[in-house]
């Protein structure tokens, strides 16, 4: 019994040894891969694969993966200009008057600017939408703004300030730089954006283009082309929206046609008819004043627009 004891001693001893050991040299691993002078994981990785440890390997690795994000982190936020006149001071003893979302609605924004593509979740159901050009209402249809990246060759959205207007307010400034149709275009770009208080989401968005500094029959052509491309975004988003109230009107039609109740002539036992025949001549007047609508907006729109060229 005292032999089987010393030997359960010694055996715990041994596991307490390589447990010590293991730590050390996960530590030792820890320590060489956040070394300042650690510049090639694939070589550091190779060593620690010879060494036979699995676990430094996978030690190695996941600093290895949380350097290269903090890395890319703080590159990214290197290329942001400072928010000027951002405060912090949202609550006071007896209200709050902004909160935090509105800084990270900012800084995500301008993110999306430089990357030529917008976040839909950061605006509003029906957030307000000008240019100048193309005038819509609605966060769903940020997903078709892409003249710039459509239009422009190899565009670059630099920002080059940031600054609050107020609590809920913000201005971007942007340098814009490409070609199109082989020759260089460099532009101004400025941005304001109102935002709710608590929520952060983007209530209205205006953009504002400046083609001073570009040749003029670059800056003639770029308008053209952007009136030509906005005519079409605008005759889309009024056929989607004729398009989306007839399926709308027409499911609640179906709907009703299911629901009616089949009634019996008195006068006549064998003859039978429906009822809501009155809703049913409502909802087709409806329909008709709805599309003589949408085709005398397009109309006076295509109008206006070829009068201002």
């Amino acid at each position: 019994r005292s032999q089987h004891s010393s030997a359960t001693t010694l055996h715990m001893a041994v596991v307490h040894q390589q447990r010590m050991a293991s730590c050390t040299a996960g530590l030792s691993t820890a320590k060489a891969c956040l070394h300042p002078t650690f510049t090639s994981n694939a070589r550091q990785l190779a060593v620690h694969r010879t060494s036979g440890s699995r676990q430094n390997i996978s030690i190695c690795a996941a600093v290895i993966r949380r350097t290269q994000i903090a890395r890319a982190q703080v590159q990214e936020a290197d290329t942001l200009p400072p928010i000027v006149g951002l405060q912090t001071d949202y609550c006071t003893d007896f209200e709050c008057t902004s909160s935090p979302a509105v800084e990270l609605s900012v800084r995500a924004f301008s993110r999306d600017l430089t990357r030529l593509r917008y976040t839909t979740s950061l605006f509003n159901l029906d957030c307000d939408y000008t240019d100048g050009f193309r005038t819509f209402k609605g966060s769903d249809k940020y997903k078709s703004q892409l003249w710039l990246s459509d239009n422009i060759t190899k565009p670059k959205v630099t920002l080059t300030s940031i600054k609050m207007l107020d609590k809920g307010s913000a201005q971007l400034d942007c340098r814009v730089v490409g070609n199109t149709s082989g020759a260089p275009v460099d532009f101004t770009l400025k941005a304001v954006i109102t935002m709710n208080l608590l929520t952060g989401r983007i209530e209205t968005h205006t953009e504002t283009w400046d083609l001073s500094k570009v040749a003029p029959p670059t800056a003639a052509s770029m308008s053209m082309a952007r009136m030509a491309w906005s005519i079409r975004k605008r005759v889309g988003d009024a056929t989607a929206g004729v398009t989306k109230a007839v399926d709308q009107g027409l499911a609640s039609f179906d709907q009703n046609d299911t629901d009616q109740e089949t009634l019996r002539d008195p006068n006549d036992p064998l003859k039978f008819f429906q009822g809501n025949t009155q809703q049913q001549d409502n909802w087709n007047d409806y329909v008709s004043y709805a599309f003589a609508a949408a085709l005398l907006y397009l109309a006076s729109r295509a109008f206006v627009e070829l009068n201002q060229m």
